[in-house]
């Protein structure tokens, strides 16, 4: 199914009044009340009743993933994952390519930050816990308690891969490729 005909389907289903779009600072502590956190690398709406759109939101870098979106990518599925006014999320990414893998900006600050150490038991701590970081990420996708529907489009490079492995249903459009 492509996502102009997943996105038709969305349109024609009954809808809440007005498509609620929730991006409010709160905690997941207040997600068993309905509310969804504010992200800056996710867009969140509700396009149906009990139905919540996650949308990758770094079109400009290709959706690569960076440090701050594979923590909100925890937060976001931790939180929906409590959420009573949450049955089943879709997943899909904004601009030209889903996801283009890993930022490298962030790896080379990573790198950066490697280098200032000689201790190689420090270099081998700090690759361990960014790793776990980016491992957590993907895991609470997995663990979801709620569907999680993967929407691929053109390019699903890497850490991409990764992401949508780790849902229950992937479609992609017939122009999807994926690289490793």
């Amino acid at each position: 199914m492509s996502i102009q005909r997943l996105t038709n389907v969305i349109r024609l289903a009954p809808r809440l009044s007005a498509i609620q779009t929730y991006r409010n600072n709160t905690s997941a502590a207040t997600a068993a009340v309905g509310h969804v956190p504010q992200f800056k690398t996710l867009a969140i709406t509700t396009p149906k009743p009990f139905v919540f759109h996650v949308e990758l939101n770094r079109p400009k870098k290709l959706n690569a993933i960076d440090r701050e979106m594979w923590l909100e990518i925890r937060e976001c599925f931790e939180t929906l994952a409590i959420n009573p006014d949450c049955r089943a999320i879709v997943l899909s990414a904004a601009g030209k390519h889903f996801c283009a893998g890993i930022d490298l900006s962030s790896v080379m600050a990573m790198g950066q930050q490697l280098a200032e150490s000689d201790d190689v038991a420090r270099k081998g701590v700090i690759m361990e816990r960014t790793i776990k970081i980016y491992q957590d990420s993907i895991t609470a996708v997995e663990r979801c308690t709620k569907p999680v529907i993967m929407a691929v489009h053109q390019a699903c490079i890497g850490a991409g891969v990764d992401l949508i492995t780790a849902a229950d249903i992937r479609y992609s459009t017939k122009d999807a490729f994926f690289q490793v």
